[in-house]
Formats: C-alpha cells, structure tokens, sequence
C-alpha cells in the first residue's frame, strides 16, 4: 500500500494522462514536456517507493518502447506515442504488462468501433474526422488500459 504522498504522485499521474488523451484527440500531437513530466513522476514516485521495482519497470519502459518505435518506423505510430510508451511502460512495470495488453486490445476495439460508428451520427465531428484521416490519437487507447493497470498496481 502506498502512502499518502505515493498516492498524490499516481493520482497526478492520471490527471496527465487524462490530459494528454486530450491533447491528443484534438491535435494527433503529444507534447515532449508531457512525457518529460510524466517521467519526472515517475522517478519520484520511484523514490517514494524505495526504488523497488526499478528494474523491472525500466524493463517493461524498454520494450513497450521497442515495440512502438518500430511501429514508428513503418510509419504506423507517432513519435510522440513512441515515447508516451516508454513513461507508460515505467508506471506499468513488468508485472503488469499482460495486463495493459488485454485492457489495451479491449480498449483498442471499442476505439475504433466508435470511429466506425461515427459515420452513423451527425454530432461525431471529431471521430469522422479521424475515420475520414486515417490518422488516429492512439493515446486514448493507450491511456485507457494504462490508467486502471496503473491504479491497480499502486493501490492493490
């Protein structure tokens, strides 16, 4: 269990994640400063918990960045999502990637059922735009499995 400052560390975390979901829905952009905050919590929240697990999520870091850089290569991610999974990867740990992976293919499947979708609603201006673009803020979906893996692991 965390403890009270521990605790205000992760809850801020999800407060930006929320906010780069955000940002990215409306721009498809995920500012530098945010992952650079994200990883500046990281490391605090590293500190407050005794750096226990240190390994393990920079582990966990490393390979959800592989992963998206070489999608970044074949031009199938951003640079920024990229990135963004590398602080994710972190707060994530190796512990609970298979988790993130299950809660990110769910995820990931109601996204794009929701950008299908659109193309039946006048109101959904922003999801035709990206059915239309081809372009998705794929930070939602990453941010939506990450936040519930996120709290579960500091809070359980």
């Amino acid at each position: 269990m965390l403890n009270s400052l521990s605790a205000l560390v992760i809850i801020s975390v999800v407060a930006v994640l929320v906010w780069v979901m955000r940002i990215d829905y409306r721009s498809l952009r995920i500012p530098n400063k945010m992952v650079l905050l994200l990883l500046a919590q990281y490391f605090v929240w590293a500190f407050l918990t005794g750096f226990s697990t240190i390994i393990g999520d920079l582990i966990a870091g490393a390979v959800l960045f592989l992963i998206a850089f070489i999608l970044w290569l074949f031009r199938m991610m951003g640079a920024g999502d990229a990135k963004l999974y590398a602080a994710l990867g972190m707060f994530i740990g190796f512990d609970h990637l298979s988790l993130y992976a299950v809660l990110l293919l769910l995820v990931s499947v109601v996204f794009v059922v929701l950008i299908q979708v659109s193309r039946f609603f006048k109101t959904s201006g922003r999801l035709t735009e990206i059915r239309t673009s081809g372009k998705a803020p794929y930070s939602v979906p990453m941010c939506f499995a990450a936040i519930p893996t996120i709290l579960l692991r500091a809070f359980a």
